[in-house]
């Protein structure tokens, strides 16, 4: 399905779903852990954990989509065949760069899910709670499409151009 789209339509797909998500998602996230974190930390302290470790996410993605949005991404719109092999390189330092972020946020999605039992619902817990698991459950399965869709699919498409 991906691998037949263009480059200008994976970027697309990138943005207005997996970005726009993040940016909707995110914020609503952090309130709710925060709430929960608050009520149900005492009895349960790897919330608390959890909650520097989501921290850490949010920052990382937040980051990572500004980077793509405001680097990569224009960058790989100019690329063009003819391009110098001083610009294929600097691409493909950029590249690399969200790889490396991206392992980084596939260690903070693994210990999330890990810390909070793979995000098992506990037992006499509030519908916020819930809702705090099942967000972190999306918000794992749509990064994980994310990178896939960069990683696998976009850019060895531009990277092969050259």
């Amino acid at each position: 399905m991906f691998k037949s789209k263009s480059v200008e339509d994976l970027i697309e797909d990138i943005i207005f779903l997996h970005h726009d998500f993040l940016r909707e998602t995110l914020p609503v996230l952090s309130r709710q852990f925060d709430r929960v974190a608050t009520v149900y930390g005492s009895r349960h302290p790897e919330l608390l954990e959890g909650r520097v470790v989501f921290d850490e996410l949010a920052r990382e993605l937040k980051e990572e989509v500004e980077s793509e949005e405001d680097f990569l991404f224009p960058c790989i719109r100019r690329w063009d065949v003819s391009s110098s092999s001083e610009a294929k390189a600097s691409l493909e330092r950029m590249t690399e760069r969200v790889n490396f972020s991206h392992r980084r946020v596939q260690r903070n999605l693994v210990t999330l899910r890990r810390l909070l039992n793979d995000y098992a619902v506990p037992e006499g817990v509030c519908e916020t709670y819930k809702a705090v698991l099942q967000g972190l459950t999306d918000v794992e399965s749509d990064t994980r499409q994310h990178q896939y869709i960069e990683t696998l699919v976009l850019f060895p498409k531009i990277l092969q151009k050259g």
